[in-house]
């Protein structure tokens, strides 16, 4: 970070975001406090970034609004994703201060995935996580793991291009969560032409934190403390279930926070300059992504491995 957080009075710089805000009468005018606060971290502690970052985040939301408007956590839609998907955040920080975010699946079955649904429901519980406050502190990083055991080429083919370009562009311009690392865990040789086929749409200095781990090694033990992860990773988190079910009643305990437009609903009407942010029109009506067998991704040897 640009700062040292222990010097910055916490109140005042939530002040100071809170009053720009109500200057800018196209935004949300209830963004909690909590949130702007994690802005404000994300942005090196410059309160200039921050406030560029709170605008690009809430006017892309609504250039996407199926994804990130039209969500309801007790949809029976994303019950089904629910039943299928473990969104985790694990207790603890590293000893390099980041918190450790787990995704995976729990079927591999196909027929079970929704991957649009489960874009959704990973940004509801990104948008409640950090309006908590962390009893640890406030983490400036966050380690995510995403677990690809039991994904196959039928989950591939049902996956759409414009989900992916949506979630890639929101996650790396204007998401307030920043991310140290990116571990993908159980990566089968399967999946590496759909990395090629994705490959565009990730900026360089987000793929050189990527790092991919195949299945059978624990090569994530060089980055991560194995105690952190939950007992079914050999660790001492606790059990994944128990982890799953406290987040997803915390999940449910906002849904007004989550559904409720006034947090969420920009009104371009009263906007005073233009944003430079703009809807790309073909992520309407883009199809799945091909299987093309003649893509590959260069494979490890056994251990994790960075791409550059």
């Amino acid at each position: 970070m640009g700062s040292n957080n222990n010097n910055i009075d916490i109140e005042k710089i939530m002040d100071t975001l809170q009053e720009w805000v109500r200057t800018q009468e196209h935004l949300p005018q209830y963004l909690v406090r909590q949130v702007l606060l994690k802005f404000y971290y994300s942005s090196d502690c410059d309160i200039e970034r921050a406030k560029k970052l709170i605008d690009g985040n809430y006017t892309m939301r609504n250039l996407y609004s199926h994804i990130f408007l039209d969500r309801d956590p007790c949809s029976e839609a994303m019950e089904r994703v629910l039943d299928n998907t473990d969104y985790l955040t694990l207790p603890g920080v590293t000893p390099c201060g980041s918190k450790l975010f787990l995704y995976r699946l729990r079927s591999g079955d196909p027929s079970k995935f929704d991957y649009t649904e489960a874009v959704k429901g990973f940004f509801m519980f990104a948008d409640v996580r950090i309006t908590m406050p962390d009893p640890e502190g406030l983490a400036g990083r966050e380690i995510a793991i995403f677990d690809m055991s039991g994904y196959s080429v039928r989950h591939i083919l049902r996956t759409p291009m414009s989900t992916v370009k949506i979630y890639s562009r929101f996650t790396q311009e204007v998401h307030c969560i920043r991310v140290k690392q990116l571990h993908v865990l159980n990566f089968p040789t399967v999946l590496e032409r759909f990395m090629k086929l994705i490959r565009p749409f990730i900026k360089n200095e987000v793929f050189k934190v990527m790092v991919f781990h195949t299945p059978g090694n624990d090569t994530l033990d060089q980055y991560i403390p194995r105690d952190m992860l939950p007992e079914e990773y050999g660790g001492k988190a606790g059990k994944v279930d128990d982890l799953k079910k406290y987040w997803v009643d915390v999940l449910r305990s906002k849904r007004d926070y989550v559904m409720n437009e006034k947090y969420w609903k920009v009104d371009e009407t009263k906007r005073k300059n233009p944003s430079n942010i703009k809807k790309d029109e073909s992520d309407d009506n883009e199809p799945s992504l091909p299987a093309s067998p003649s893509t590959e991704v260069s494979n490890s040897n056994g251990e994790g491995f960075l791409f550059d």
